[in-house]
């Protein structure tokens, strides 16, 4: 059985969460891109909930992480500011220093070494789905 290690890591202020996982991999997806529609098609997400994501975070950071372009015969789209840029290498750098770190001490542990992943959202939690007994035989009667 192959192990996976997996981490999610997030970055908050008194406002809430400016940054983590899923915007990285949003803002990632613009700058390839162009497009927050395509950003979000590409990791699996409603243009809905990229667009929250992203708002949520440029809200209680307090600064914008994209600059859309209107739509028309140029057809829009959208780009990431040098703040996002800076956030983005800042994750790349802070996580490739965990999953170092995190790795050294699983491999001490455990004395095997294992995939180090992040994850954004819910993909994993789904994976990871605790089975729960149900709730008559919870209180020891007959279903």
């Amino acid at each position: 059985m192959i192990l996976k290690l997996i981490c999610k890591v997030w970055y908050e202020n008194d406002n809430g969460i400016v940054f983590g996982q899923g915007a990285y991999c949003l803002l990632r997806g613009i700058e390839k891109t162009g497009s927050l529609r395509q950003a979000a098609f590409a990791v699996g997400m409603a243009y809905s909930k990229a667009w929250h994501i992203i708002k949520i975070c440029e809200c209680n950071l307090g600064s914008s992480l994209t600059h859309a372009r209107r739509g028309g015969i140029s057809r829009g789209g959208s780009e990431v500011t040098d703040k996002a840029m800076e956030l983005m290498r800042m994750h790349e750098l802070f996580c490739r220093e965990i999953e170092n770190t995190i790795g050294k001490i699983y491999e001490k542990h455990f004395g095997q070494s294992v995939p180090v992943l992040f994850h954004a959202g819910k993909r994993y939690r789904r994976q990871l789905k605790i089975e729960t007994v149900n709730e008559a035989e919870f209180r020891g009667q007959d279903t």
